[in-house]
């Protein structure tokens, strides 16, 4: 699969004193609609109850950088229709489910850990579960160790939050992928080396 980057040079920040459980920031890649932004042939949104595969690749060089505040995770919009996202999130009867390939010392995802070292069918490495049921809800699988790159089916994590009652359900619509870093502090030449997803 064909897939696209970037790289992030001199952000120069850091969260508010008052706020700091949420980063500067997303930048981010995405394959869907959102606002005004659509991407071609992405076959989204798309019925979760239609999905047979999500095969993706999401590559970084988090491993060469140095500690800083920042995760490099997928953010997956699930909606209650097959409508366009109109908002800032996923909406009443949405999910939110996130990748995390690394984890911040001093950060966490939403919510509460629910499972450590979970092994997720189809795809290796061990995986703690955060979640957090608030409308929306989100779903958060963090890698236990930091890995750089994963090349995987990102069904695979979509069927395990549906069985585990995570908040995603196969009447929802797999809306938007996003991939990206959430910046809390640092990330000065943070880079998505490659980024693509294949809806089926």
């Amino acid at each position: 699969m064909h897939g696209v980057g970037f790289t992030i040079t001199n952000p120069n920040n850091s969260v508010a004193s008052s706020t700091p459980s949420n980063p500067l920031g997303f930048p981010s890649i995405f394959i869907g609609t959102y606002g005004s932004k659509r991407t071609t042939g992405s076959n989204l949104p798309k019925a979760v109850s239609s999905l047979t595969s999500v095969p993706t690749i999401f590559s970084t060089n988090i491993d060469t950088m140095n500690t800083a505040s920042y995760n490099a995770t997928y953010d997956v919009w699930f909606t209650s229709d097959s409508g366009v996202v109109s908002g800032s999130n996923p909406g009443i009867g949405g999910a939110y489910l996130m990748v995390w390939l690394s984890k911040p010392t001093d950060k966490q995802p939403r919510g509460t850990l629910k499972a450590s070292g979970s092994v997720i069918t189809g795809v290796g490495g061990g995986w703690n579960v955060w979640y957090d049921s608030t409308n929306p809800p989100c779903v958060s699988y963090v890698s236990s160790n930091k890995i750089p790159a994963l090349e995987f089916d990102l069904n695979y994590f979509i069927q395990d939050a549906i069985q585990s009652g995570y908040g995603v359900t196969s009447s929802q619509y797999l809306s938007i992928i996003f991939a990206g870093f959430e910046v809390w502090q640092g990330g000065d030449g943070l880079q998505i080396k490659k980024f693509c997803a294949n809806v089926k």
